[in-house]
């Protein structure tokens, strides 16, 4: 727990900071890191289902999830752009056809930028530049790095993420 208290005496302003050793410690480097080095420091259970893996540990991640989150939080983020979705998020990574669909509303001209697959019903579109593909990528490897345990989305996928549990929900 980390407490400011402002003393104001005349001609001269005292900023005191109160540390909780035991909600907080310091890094080496001086940076706030217990989240992170808890989080680190987890017994992960081990993914052996090939089917339902995206709940199987439920009861793991759903007990851990706070200090996940506040590990994150100490972590950071590598492209904070990435993280909202708003008309800076538009203009520098979706792509230009799609972008130019949105930007005059055309159904005509969305509809130009869907295509069809070998399967029906089934649908496949452009929807991010080569620039958004790059950061998300440099994101995910800058996540990877942190070493704070990453709930895969499914048994099959022992490698993948879900983006929700980074921060993406917003």
């Amino acid at each position: 727990m980390l407490r400011l208290l402002l003393i104001e005496r005349p001609q001269m302003i005292t900023l005191f900071i109160f540390i909780s050793a035991f909600h907080l410690s310091i890094s080496s480097e001086g940076e706030c890191a217990n989240a992170l080095k808890e989080a680190r420091a987890l017994d992960v259970p081990r993914t052996i289902s090939t089917t339902h893996g995206d709940i199987e540990n439920a009861e793991f991640w759903d007990d851990n999830d706070e200090l996940l989150q506040q590990a994150r939080k100490e972590w950071g983020k590598e492209h904070v752009g990435l993280y909202r979705f708003d008309e800076e998020f538009i203009s520098e990574f979706l792509d230009p056809k799609v972008k130019e669909a949105l930007e005059q509303k055309s159904t005509a001209r969305m509809k130009s930028v869907v295509r069809t697959t070998e399967k029906e019903g089934v649908f496949k579109i452009k929807m991010f530049n080569e620039k958004f593909v790059d950061s998300i990528l440099d994101e995910l490897s800058f996540q990877e790095k942190s070493k704070i345990p990453m709930r895969r989305p499914n048994g099959m996928n022992r490698y993948g993420c879900i983006l929700n549990e980074l921060g993406f929900e917003e």
